[in-house]
């Protein structure tokens, strides 16, 4: 970093050039947090809200967030495929069953 900068060139935010910290812009309390990834596994919906909400103010955070929602998101749909193709194969199953008896029971 330069030692007369004003602003960060990483990420755009004003500096105090005595002792290069950011001034403002970043949440020293921002950290990926795991507890939150969790959450937005299990609750994807509220995943999502957190991770537009800290978006701006604690993108670390917000970002945990946002991945355990998506990735919880991604199991939901595999595992309702996955029932889907299960259930179409017992349906075909049951019907090949019922077509092989000598009795109709419809």
């Amino acid at each position: 970093m330069v030692d007369n900068a004003v602003v960060c060139i990483k990420c755009g935010c004003a500096v105090d050039g005595i002792n290069q910290r950011v001034v403002s812009g970043q949440n020293p309390n921002d950290a990926p947090s795991a507890g939150f990834a969790i959450l937005g596994f299990f609750i994807p919906i509220l995943g999502f809200i957190l991770w537009l909400a800290w978006s701006n103010t604690s993108p670390k955070k917000s970002k945990s967030c946002g991945k355990g929602a998506l990735w919880g998101i991604i199991v939901f749909l595999a595992a309702v495929i996955i029932l889907f193709v299960m259930g179409i194969s017992r349906c075909q199953s049951w019907i090949s069953d019922m077509s092989d008896s000598q009795y109709y029971y419809w």
